[in-house]
């Protein structure tokens, strides 16, 4: 009987032994940092990156995306002196080149970043190389920010602008890119922007790539997609 007892004590302990070394769940902070790693670890050269910044321009410059309204910033992955960074282009004035290499890190900060995702394009080896070349040769020449949002011109260019551009001219074109017009409920916001610059008639003509056309496409593939920050009560 007294063993019988003894079995039984052993048997509630090594139980509650078990149960102890159920993993904790993780904070969101926690999670996010997580992510964060494993982006840093899983991104290579030529990789896409898209994000939505947490200030109230980036939440008005998702909705200009054509499907997946998602996202308002994007940019490639490049290593920069043994670095993983991201080369994007951001609004510049005449002295100033547009184009500028942010640590893959600072890219994705959850300070200044509501959420991100990263792709990989289906290219050879060879047309990666050329990809990337061309993208470091457009950041040792002096061009500018597409301000007018015009893809006729290649003196001046936007972040998306920029990625469509050296990866068709990287893979002779062999990728289909949809350009397409602003959002008809967004022209509005646009003419006001533009405060007249640029005509009502003008704007609906326009044909962008907007972010979401780099990835919607079969030569395209998600890696991975998160949250870089929550707010109260989600």
């Amino acid at each position: 009987m007294r063993l019988i007892f003894s079995l039984f004590i052993s048997f509630i302990f090594l139980s509650s032994c078990k149960e102890d070394k159920k993993p904790v769940p993780k904070s969101q902070d926690e999670e996010v940092a997580a992510n964060i790693t494993r982006l840093i670890a899983t991104a290579q050269d030529g990789d896409l990156i898209v994000r939505l910044n947490d200030d109230i321009l980036s939440t008005q410059l998702r909705f200009f995306n054509e499907v997946d309204k998602s996202f308002s910033h994007s940019g490639i992955v490049v290593t920069k002196n043994g670095q993983k960074t991201v080369v994007n282009i951001l609004p510049g004035n005449a002295t100033s080149n547009p184009m500028i290499y942010t640590p893959l890190d600072t890219f994705v900060d959850p300070k200044t970043n509501i959420s991100c995702a990263l792709f990989r394009y289906d290219i050879t080896p060879s047309e990666k190389s050329k990809f990337l070349q061309n993208i470091n040769a457009l950041s040792t020449q002096k061009i500018y920010f597409d301000s007018t949002i015009n893809i006729a011109t290649d003196d001046s260019l936007y972040c998306s602008e920029m990625i469509y551009k050296t990866l068709q001219n990287a893979t002779g074109h062999r990728m289909s890119f949809h350009l397409a017009p602003i959002p008809q409920k967004m022209q509005k916001t646009t003419y006001k922007f533009y405060r007249g610059r640029l005509s009502e008639d003008t704007i609906a003509a326009r044909r962008i790539i907007f972010i979401d056309n780099l990835y919607r496409i079969p030569e395209c593939k998600e890696l991975m997609r998160f949250q870089l920050k929550y707010f109260p009560g989600s």
